[in-house]
């Protein structure tokens, strides 16, 4: 668990840690990096935050219904609303699991708590050391512009223009490489994909897999793989494994500006050897796309097997 220095009581609040692992510490750990200017420089709206949490009737919405507390009164507000056992609706455990836009709920509420940018800038440090602690990074981790990053995994380019981005894909062009890119409108998404980012859509996944075909059988009639079927069922909404990335950073761009703008847009380069690339009549596709079929316990023992 990801444990901080943190006013009065509230590091004890278990959903309060489990917000800052889901934005912080998870996004460190897999993707090398994280971006905290959205809270420092306090681009949420508070109404507007507010009125997500009512749509989706989470708890979470009497933090914003009043004005943000004192470093000095935030555990007992925190304790009026929320003081069954720390735990999220639905939860038995300390084992909860919380929504991304409730996570985000959390954590901006923790930066608004604090009076100004210095000394949101100074927590988020704080974050960084423990980090380090926590983890043995060493002095790699950088932070700049409100994002914290391991220099040592990843390099971070601020890019305002067209002739910018060319610029940065130019200098990552290497002969014997493919550039692919990914582009969202929130860099705090983790690379991944989007049945792999709740629990309970990964563990249902055959499930979903079975229930939308049994649905929706004269959609998928034409599909001959299940490849073909996964793509189909990414366009219906339906969590899969499926990451989509683009040849065509203008096509990344564009999902970057798309949506938000209360915070950085992000694109993501990644480049792969050219014989490491798989086309969809290959084997090593036919059998990945066809792990839905099974079970979430079927899975690991495959997976097991193939670590022997």
């Amino acid at each position: 668990m990801f444990f901080f220095f943190f006013f009065d009581g509230l590091y004890n609040v278990i959903e309060i840690q489990e917000a800052f692992k889901n934005i912080c510490l998870d996004k460190m750990l897999s993707d090398g990096y994280f971006d905290m200017s959205i809270y420092i420089f306090a681009r949420i709206r508070k109404d507007d935050m507010l009125s997500k949490l009512i749509l989706c009737k989470s708890r979470y919405a009497n933090l914003y219904k009043k004005s943000y507390p004192t470093e000095e009164n935030a555990f007992n507000f925190w304790k009026q609303y929320f003081n069954n056992d720390n735990r999220d609706s639905g939860n038995i455990n300390n084992d909860i699991e919380l929504s991304y836009i409730k996570s985000v709920a959390i954590v901006n509420w923790v930066y608004r708590v604090l009076k100004n940018t210095s000394e949101r800038e100074e927590f988020t440090k704080e974050l960084l050391k423990n980090i380090k602690d926590l983890h043995n990074i060493s002095n790699s981790i950088c932070f700049s512009n409100g994002v914290v990053f391991n220099k040592e995994k990843v390099e971070i380019n601020f890019i305002s223009s067209i002739s910018a981005l060319n610029s940065v894909i130019s200098s990552y062009k290497i002969a014997g490489k493919q550039l692919f890119f990914r582009g969202h409108a929130h860099p705090n998404y983790i690379l991944l994909p989007s049945v792999m980012r709740t629990k309970s859509w990964k563990t249902n996944e055959s499930i979903m897999y079975n229930e939308l075909i049994i649905n929706c059988p004269e959609d998928f009639e034409k599909c001959h793989t299940h490849l073909e079927k996964l793509v189909k069922m990414q366009h219906y909404g339906l969590p899969t494994r499926l990451l989509d990335v683009t040849r065509n950073p203008l096509v990344a761009l564009y999902f970057a500006c798309k949506g938000q703008f209360d915070c950085y847009g992000e694109i993501v380069l990644i480049s792969a050897d050219t014989q490491s690339i798989k086309y969809p009549q290959s084997d090593t596709i036919s059998i990945l796309a066809s792990l839905p079929l099974f079970s979430c316990e079927k899975q690991m023992e495959f997976y097991n097997l193939k670590s022997r």
